[in-house]
């Protein structure tokens, strides 16, 4: 019996999160209200979703040995997340996000720094904790280390779900290594050059992946699934922030995936998920603390169509 549940390869980073009344022009001027500081990262966020639902979870990645990564690392703690798979790089800066979000529409925009760490390597790997989980999930950041985790997982028979949020180079190093493959409509776009998305999620079966899922934001997402095209659409609520529902998508599909539930309740679950972080700020602020508070909101509110 894995030690384990989910592993996660990838970003950990600072959100710096704030609402504007609108976004100026480029020298223009506007309030930033409302600051906050929250953790953030594709990965680390998605980790976040399956631990507060019940699952062990543990994180590979690197932050820098400043203050910033201090305080993400006490952070994921707190939330029962296994982080001996962290590097504190010396003399490096985490990498920070700041995110001002348009207080009407909940629309963002996104200002990032890499920070100053050096990418995770195949070397930096903490396999232990590989052999000992029963999926992995990682983002793109991270090509060379994801490839070699990937390779573990296939020959043990660890499900790998990937969260393809935008295009880098080497991604094709991972076709036919990835069973949950789930693609912003940016990545679709680039990859395919297909702005259609019943074309361009085609076109990434070539990635041969069990499960293949564009994400629509307020149209929900779109999914290949045993040859069967599947719409899922989105659930109606006011956005107060639309940072992480991406991420939160991928943790809750993987939690729904692992207990064998159906696809499309898989789907929908995840769609929810989704919908209700988007009603709090920040990438993590409204991550559920159980699968009840989910399934509540879902009989609570309608779809769209």
């Amino acid at each position: 019996m894995s030690r384990l549940d989910v592993v996660g390869i990838g970003q950990v980073c600072v959100d710096y999160l704030g609402k504007v009344r609108y976004f100026p022009d480029v020298e223009g001027k506007v309030e930033f209200e409302d600051v906050t500081i929250r953790g953030g990262g594709p990965t680390a966020t998605a980790l976040l979703v399956l631990a507060r639902l019940g699952l062990k979870v543990a994180i590979i990645g690197k932050v820098g040995e400043d203050d910033l990564g201090r305080i993400l690392i006490q952070d994921l703690k707190n939330e029962g997340i296994d982080t001996s798979g962290l590097i504190k790089e010396k003399s490096k800066k985490t990498q920070l996000s700041i995110i001002p979000i348009e207080k009407k529409s909940g629309r963002r925009t996104v200002f990032w720094s890499k920070g100053t760490i050096t990418p995770l390597k195949s070397k930096d790997l903490k396999k232990e904790l590989i052999t000992q989980t029963s999926a992995i999930h990682f983002d793109e950041l991270f090509m060379e280390a994801n490839v070699e985790a990937a390779n573990i997982a296939k020959k043990l028979g660890i499900t790998v779900s990937m969260d393809a949020g935008n295009y880098i180079d080497g991604i094709s190093q991972l076709k036919g290594k990835v069973d949950l493959f789930i693609a912003s409509q940016d990545f679709m776009r680039e990859y395919t050059g297909e702005n259609n998305p019943t074309k361009g999620i085609k076109k990434l079966k070539e990635f041969k992946a069990k499960v293949t899922t564009v994400t629509l934001g307020s149209k929900g997402s779109l999914t290949i699934y045993n040859d069967e095209l599947i719409k899922t659409p989105a659930y109606k609520v006011n956005a107060v922030d639309t940072t992480g529902a991406g991420d939160v998508f991928h943790g809750a599909f993987l939690y729904g995936w692992l207990k064998n539930w159906g696809i499309k309740k898989a789907l929908d679950f995840a769609s929810a998920a989704a919908a209700l972080n988007c009603t709090y700020l920040g990438a993590q602020g409204g991550i559920p603390k159980n699968t009840k508070d989910i399934f509540d909101f879902m009989k609570s509110v309608r779809k769209l169509r």
